[in-house]
């Protein structure tokens, strides 16, 4: 693919400056009615090296205004928990622009230059992180900077004979020109390979005027042919049938109890286990999450305050999801919840999560049916995401009885210290049951899979979902550190 490029191509320097002058002043207004249509903007480099990715950059934010864009440095540090981090937690609200001086290919450009092929699961990832966001009404520019050999080689000299930019040239840099037909044929191959759902623009980029210039030619066009669409119009119409079926709950025994005795007994046993396989995920760095959703009042409060006793609180955190902010209703839905991921060696617990897309949301019809219809594959994708890159991830459903619930919501309006977690709202979802029932078993069927099942938890007896959900966790994890 990139051995086919025309690196020949040029542009004089006046000419260069007509153009440039009449596509910044588009650029300007095309920057106002992105954010005035709340469209969020993802503009990633990638290239060889010294291909003038940071030049070419500069270049395109002179016109734009500072304050509706950042540039990122999207190297993961070391902590994160997957190459993706960077790319998630900068992803553009609605109206913004994010600028990424590598995409979230990076190390697959990688993977297959070192090794000569790329796994399948790194390019899924990838791609399902482009897809979710062009479902979510973003515009995903991506951008290849090439060079060639001779090019390449002649600014590494200049460089490397200046005392002031001798240090931007590393062994790397060097290695990849030498190796340069090498590093040529896996970078096409991963070009072909990634070439959708978003396509690649080849910026050739010996002449840097026409570099610079096709790069502005490019972001203008697509700016103009997005703000043609109306938003909500990136995703494909999502037909997607109900599932009636209730199978994860059928056989259910709601009658399940522990006694007193035996609960203290099973409470300190895998309390203890807990305790020491806490440590032993700290020394491993070993993240891990843990997504407690269940019906009002079921016992997710009391069994995660359980839970927390047996961690250091050090690396052990509870998030608990309300309704969405301002700021976080203008990203994508995933954005908040990708920002409180665990860096590696701690645990985060999420009281509600990113299941609210198919749950409150798609009942209380705060998104569009095709968003919460399609959410499925997209959870599934970021769970499997994240398992794949290490994380212990263990999804609990607390399961509570319509006549056990309505017990404890009278009890806490008859105990004072208790008044606070009954609300209006709790009352509201209540009379929605039938509703909800049919999202949460659809929910289950659809996002209970192989490498991320959901644990049904018996919640009408408290002590012995507290006792489950303790022995769930520990055995988890427990076989999680067996098996590396």
């Amino acid at each position: 693919m990139l051995h086919k490029i025309d690196l020949s191509k040029k542009i004089s320097r006046q000419d260069y400056k007509k153009e440039r002058d009449v596509l910044e002043l588009e650029l300007i207004k095309l920057q106002r009615r992105i954010l005035d249509q709340g469209i969020p903007v993802i503009i990633a480099f990638e290239g060889l090296s010294t291909a003038g990715k940071g030049m070419l950059i500069n270049e395109l934010c002179i016109p734009m205004d500072p304050r509706g864009y950042r540039v990122f440095d999207s190297i993961s540090r070391e902590s994160d928990i997957t190459a993706l981090t960077p790319f998630w937690i900068n992803s553009p609200a609605k109206g913004f622009v994010s600028i990424f001086d590598k995409s979230c290919f990076r190390t697959a450009f990688e993977e297959s230059f070192h090794k000569g092929e790329v796994s399948k699961e790194l390019l899924d990832n990838a791609k399902n992180f482009v897809q979710h966001h062009l479902n979510s009404d973003t515009l995903v520019i991506k951008f290849f900077i090439h060079i060639s050999q001779q090019e390449q080689s002649r600014r590494l000299q200049k460089l490397c004979a200046d005392k002031d930019t001798e240090w931007r040239v590393n062994r790397s840099d060097l290695f990849q020109n030498v190796h340069y037909d090498k590093y040529v044929a896996a970078a096409s191959s991963v070009l072909v390979s990634t070439n959708s759902p978003s396509p690649w623009v080849i910026v050739e980029a010996d002449d840097e005027y026409h570099a610079r210039l096709k790069v502005l030619k490019t972001v203008v066009k697509q700016l103009q042919e997005r703000l043609k669409k109306p938003v909500n119009s990136s995703g494909n119409s999502l037909q997607l049938a109900s599932m009636k079926t209730k199978s994860h709950f059928q056989n259910i025994d709601m009658s399940a109890t522990l006694g007193k005795a035996d609960y203290k007994k099973e409470f300190k046993k895998y309390g203890e286990k807990l305790r020491s396989l806490g440590h032993k995920l700290f020394k491993q760095k070993v993240p891990a999450v843990l997504v407690f959703e269940g019906w009002d009042a079921a016992g997710k409060g009391g069994a995660i305050r359980r839970l927390s006793r047996f961690f250091d609180p050090r690396n052990f955190r509870v998030c608990p999801i309300a309704a969405p902010s301002t700021i976080e209703k203008n990203h994508n839905y995933l954005w908040r919840f990708s920002r409180e991921l665990p860096i590696k060696g701690d645990l985060v617990v999420f009281d509600r999560s990113w299941y609210g897309r198919v749950l409150v949301e798609r009942v209380e019809g705060y998104c569009r049916p095709d968003d919460w219809k399609r959410a499925y594959a997209e959870i599934n994708a970021f769970e499997e995401h994240l398992v794949e890159n290490g994380v212990v991830l263990m999804k609990f459903w607390l399961e509570v009885s319509p006549e056990e619930q309505l017990r404890r919501f009278n009890q806490r309006l008859e105990i004072p210290h208790k008044n606070w977690k009954i609300t209006d709202e709790d009352w509201r979802n209540r009379e929605k049951w039938p509703v909800y029932r049919d999202a949460v078993d659809e929910m289950v069927c659809r996002t209970s899979t192989e490498k991320v099942p959901w644990t049904i938890v018996e919640g009408d007896c408290k002590q012995f979902a507290r006792v489950k959900v303790l022995k769930t966790v520990s055995k988890v994890i427990k076989q999680r550190l067996k098996e590396l």
